[in-house]
């Protein structure tokens, strides 16, 4: 997640709280990722179009301060939990645009179940009874999307003899380059965001979605809503992964809610 937040030094109120458009103070703008670390190159690029754009002043925190953010990039999922709570913190301002054929020029990506590439697994079912690694239990792309799948095979239980939680796609690849997991399941963007020399050791055997794209957003009741959707629609992503930006209603990630309410009914490992 890629997370843009006004400093805390200028509001008089909890920073998740959306204060009325006299309370704002643009000039200092406090930035962070928790996008995996391979698309902090195209953070930066889209950050500094924001800030020309907008005339903010733009800071990149690094680790991120969670709980002093207002305008980022956030998972499918965290925005679906945070949009259906009694007190919803966020707007969908857009989202990404993958530029590659199966994204089919919309809003939407995959999770993509990766073994290395010197393994004998050829199909998604050759990897029952294996060790299966994934980011967190929160997470569409490397969680739930396939839960769901499962679910739709009637594999509700067991279908894995082992589930590690990485805490991050990067380190999901890494515990499959390593040996200490067969598979994992990861966002398609990141493996997109690797160059193809990197990933030579590594080959897909799934793809599984497609689901809507992970969005930016806005905390509610923010002035500038319109002026930072714009900033990110005329976007330059040449060179990048990402096409553009599109826009995007909350009735979008709908298919997120449905693949966590049957994922729910699955339990990957024993």
């Amino acid at each position: 997640m890629c997370v843009l937040g006004y400093s805390s030094q200028y509001r008089r109120r909890s920073p998740w709280q959306a204060p009325g458009a006299s309370e704002w103070n643009l000039s200092d703008v406090r930035a962070a990722s928790l996008l995996a670390d391979n698309a902090n190159g195209f953070l930066a690029v889209a950050l500094k179009h924001v800030a020309a754009s907008t005339g903010l002043t733009i800071d990149f925190v690094n680790p991120p301060q969670p709980f002093e953010v207002d305008l980022g990039f956030i998972p499918a999922l965290a925005y679906v939990l945070q949009a259906d709570a009694p007190q919803p913190r966020y707007d969908q301002l857009a989202a990404p645009v993958l530029r590659f054929p199966r994204g089919n020029s919309r809003p939407e990506y995959f999770a993509d179940v990766v073994v290395r590439a010197d393994s004998p697994y050829r199909t998604l079912d050759d990897l029952r009874g294996t060790v299966f690694t994934c980011n967190s239990t929160d997470s569409n792309s490397g969680y739930n999307l396939l839960r769901q799948h499962l679910a739709l095979q009637g594999n509700f239980r067991g279908f894995f003899r082992e589930v590690i939680f990485s805490g991050a796609h990067l380190d999901s690849l890494r515990l499959v380059r390593d040996g200490e997991a067969q598979c994992a399941a990861v966002d398609c963007t990141v493996l997109a965001f690797e160059s193809a020399l990197s990933l030579s050791d590594l080959r897909v055997v799934a793809s599984l979605g497609p689901s809507p794209a992970p969005p930016a957003v806005l905390a509610r009741g923010n002035y500038l809503f319109e002026e930072i959707q714009q900033a990110l629609f005329t976007l330059s992503c040449d060179g990048w992964p990402i096409e553009r930006f599109a826009a995007v209603t909350d009735a979008d990630y709908d298919a997120v809610r449905r693949t966590a309410h049957a994922a729910a009914t699955v339990r990957l490992g024993d």
